[in-house]
């Protein structure tokens, strides 16, 4: 696995211990990572700071990581969201995968199983962004072409009106 030294992490935990943790895992492999202890701080950083993804808890005070993720979609649209979580709980995990997150990690975990997640993730966020970028230059082709050929319709209708009038 290779980092992507371009991607910026934001890892949101109510524990310190478990955030820190967490950070000094990511930047050993190369991200640069911010950090935040709730979600409404968490918040203030998007504001401010363009993200790739967000690590967060899924209970916290305040804020769940659940609405974390809908609402830093609404401030950073193309950003990924992993849960951590000391929940097992199968219908949360499909609740979050629902909700867009792009993965769901029950603590305790392991790093390389944490890794895994963010690389995928980064790399899903990286082919949707391209997917929808390629999506938005063909829709821009098909107008500019259907414009071209409305055009040309003209062109030839008033060409045609205009050698029946002689």
């Amino acid at each position: 696995m290779t980092a992507n030294d371009n991607a910026t992490i934001l890892v949101v935990d109510d524990e310190d211990y478990i955030r820190r943790m967490v950070v000094q895992g990511l930047q050993r492999h190369g991200y640069s990572c911010l950090q935040a202890d709730g979600g409404l701080t968490a918040l203030d950083m998007l504001a401010v700071h363009s993200v790739d993804l967000i690590v967060t808890d899924l209970m916290m005070p305040g804020m769940t990581g659940l609405e974390l993720l809908l609402a830093a979609h609404q401030v950073q649209p193309n950003i990924a969201v992993i849960l951590l979580t000391g929940v097992d709980s199968q219908q949360t995990a499909m609740q979050a995968l629902e909700q867009g997150a792009y993965g769901y990690t029950v603590k305790p975990f392991q790093s390389n199983e944490l890794l895994i997640n963010v690389v995928n993730a980064l790399r899903r966020r990286e082919l949707e962004i391209q997917h929808n970028s390629y999506q938005h230059h063909l829709e821009q082709e098909v107008l500019e072409r259907t414009k071209d050929i409305r055009r040309r319709e003209e062109e030839i209708t008033l060409t045609s009106l205009a050698r029946g009038l002689v």
